[in-house]
């Protein structure tokens, strides 16, 4: 998993936000990260939860709705 580019691009994202939140006397714990997978597949989108992005934003509420049904059921455990 830490050979992704997912998981790479995340372990990015979450450094800036810690570095981010330090330099304005702010916990990064108050920061929620938000991963949009507008047009990503059910695959990427499995991805994303495994690498640790447990909060996710579609475009479309139909879109998120045929997604998530379609993804595995216990992808977060």
């Amino acid at each position: 998993m830490e050979n992704s580019l997912i998981y790479r691009n995340l372990e990015s994202v979450k450094k800036r936000i810690k570095e981010s939140a330090e330099r304005a006397n702010r916990s990064s714990k108050e920061v929620k990260l938000v991963s949009v997978t507008k047009t990503q597949s059910v695959e990427k989108i499995e991805e994303i939860f495994r690498a640790g992005s447990l909060i996710i934003g579609e475009n479309r509420v139909q879109e998120a709705r045929d997604k998530r049904f379609t993804m595995k059921p216990d992808i977060t455990n």
